[in-house]
C-alpha cells in the first residue's frame, strides 16, 4: 500500500488570508488486463481518500493546517480500523 499525503497552500498577501486544502490516501498497486493494448498494466487503486481545506489569517494558519492535518489522519485511522477488525 502507499500512503500519500498533499498538501496545497495560497497566501493573499493584499488581506493576511491564508487557505490550505490537504488532502489524503491510501492506494494499493494492482495489475489489469487492458483490452484496448491488449496486456497488462499496473495502476493504484483508491483505498480510502479524503480532503479538507482551511481558511484563517496569516499568523494563525501554521496552527490551522496542522490540525487539518491531525483530522484527516484521525479519520483514515478510526475508519480503517472500523474496515478492519483485528488487524490494529
Amino acid at each position: 500500500m502507499t500512503v500519500t499525503l498533499s498538501v496545497i497552500t495560497a497566501q493573499d498577501e493584499g488581506t493576511g488570508v491564508c487557505a490550505t486544502t490537504p488532502m489524503l490516501g491510501v492506494y494499493r498497486t494492482v495489475s489489469y488486463f487492458d483490452d484496448s493494448v491488449g496486456w497488462l498494466r499496473t495502476g493504484h487503486a483508491v483505498l480510502w481518500q479524503r480532503g479538507s481545506s482551511t481558511v484563517t489569517a496569516s499568523a494563525d494558519h501554521p496552527g490551522a493546517a496542522k490540525d487539518a492535518v491531525t483530522v484527516l489522519a484521525r479519520t483514515l485511522l478510526s475508519t480503517w480500523r472500523a474496515d478492519n477488525p483485528g488487524t490494529n
